[in-house]
């Protein structure tokens, strides 16, 4: 839109507009348009603020987009100027967004400032460890209660992601992996549990957008795991289903490590 609208002002019609000296004038004068074009594409925090919702939070929801997302990569350094100048929030708002986003781990403080999460193998080893405890009894006590609707809701997650695969949408596999794992966790009945898991949801999170987004994952063997799943699920074995769990998750931090790895050996650290 803009370049059309500019095009008239500068450059009523001419007969020989398409010449060779008014194609070199054309030129110099609409760099400055595409640079200022480009620059606005380039600003990734430009969001617009509903006044009607507090805007810590809105902050605080479209950081953490960028960070899951990748677009904020692991390392990388955080302005709380440059976010409230490009959202058009003043400093207080962000820096409770900011303060939100370390509790949950996806920020660090280190001596030159905030960094988004680098998630070294030790953090990496860590948040999978808790995850295989808390998620696998979280399975076997969802199978306790599941229904056949809920069932239902598992199979057509798995039904997504294997179309997702097929197209190349990796942030739609994420979404529906996500959803997958936080649909078992919230069936389990013990609230107490799922607040647990909760607490280190945003990080679990970042390492799968890493595996899926990042590196693109295959599709197999993990959907086939989550198929098995939902059959232990269905059947209402609770010691399988827990250890189905404990080896899905497992198996997922191997393939994890193993692409870290294959990226630094490639050059390629994952920031």
């Amino acid at each position: 839109m803009i370049f059309f609208y500019y095009f008239p002002l500068l450059y009523p019609f001419r007969p020989n507009l398409y010449e060779n000296a008014s194609i070199s004038l054309q030129i110099r004068h609409f760099q400055p348009i595409i640079i200022l074009i480009s620059q606005e594409l380039e600003r990734p925090f430009m969001k617009k603020i509903d006044k009607k919702v507090a805007y810590h939070l809105q902050v605080y929801n479209i950081l953490k987009h960028q960070i899951i997302s990748g677009a904020l990569a692991s390392g990388d350094k955080i302005s709380e100027n440059k976010i409230a100048q490009e959202i058009g929030v003043s400093r207080s708002p962000v820096r409770e967004a900011l303060r939100m986003l370390k509790q949950d781990e996806l920020l660090l403080s280190t001596d030159s400032g905030l960094i988004v999460n680098p998630l070294d193998s030790s953090t990496l080893r860590e948040i999978y460890q808790c995850r295989i405890a808390l998620e696998s009894f979280a399975a076997g006590l969802a199978a306790q209660n599941i229904t056949e609707k809920q069932l239902s809701i598992l199979e057509e997650s798995v039904l997504r992601s294997r179309s997702y695969h097929k197209s190349g949408q990796y942030d739609k596999v994420l979404e529906a992996n996500s959803s997958f794992h936080s649909t078992i966790n919230n069936l389990c009945g013990n609230h107490s549990l799922i607040k647990m898991i909760d607490k280190y949801s945003s990080l679990v999170d970042l390492t799968k957008s890493q595996i899926f987004t990042k590196y693109k994952r295959g599709e197999e063997p993990y959907l086939t795991e989550h198929e098995e799943i939902i059959e232990a699920l269905r059947n209402r074995d609770c010691v399988l289903v827990e250890a189905l769990m404990r080896k899905h998750i497992n198996g997922d931090y191997s393939i994890h490590v193993s692409l870290l790895n294959q990226a630094a050996s490639s050059g390629d650290s994952g920031n």
